[in-house]
């Protein structure tokens, strides 16, 4: 399901349909980066470090699913916090993150 097939976008009126799909998108590339890492890794067994590098695109696939949820069901933007808007410019440049500056 994209933000076009849900109300999502007017929980954030300061963004732009345009900037909400934007964000989208580039979710979506990081999350697919983040799984071809994860499927390019030795078995942590053969090498250590995979383990780590491992857990490390577990996280932010983690993350990245957690914000197209609410980029979808609504709440993206919002500080999990103190449930102030997250600034424009702190999501563009971290389209995943979940707080604020001050959180």
């Amino acid at each position: 399901m994209t933000i076009d097939q849900t109300p999502a976008i007017a929980h954030r009126t300061d963004l732009s349909p345009e900037t909400m799909r934007g964000l989208q998108r580039e979710l979506e590339e990081q999350r697919e980066e983040h799984m071809r890492i994860l499927d390019a890794l030795p078995p942590a067994h053969v090498e250590p470090v995979a383990a780590q590098q491992a857990h490390a695109a577990r996280t932010a696939i983690a993350q990245i699913d957690r914000a197209l949820h609410r980029l979808v069901e609504g709440g993206y933007g919002q500080c999990a916090s103190c449930d102030e808007p997250i600034p424009a410019a702190r999501l563009e440049a971290r389209p995943h993150t979940e707080h604020c500056v001050p959180c």
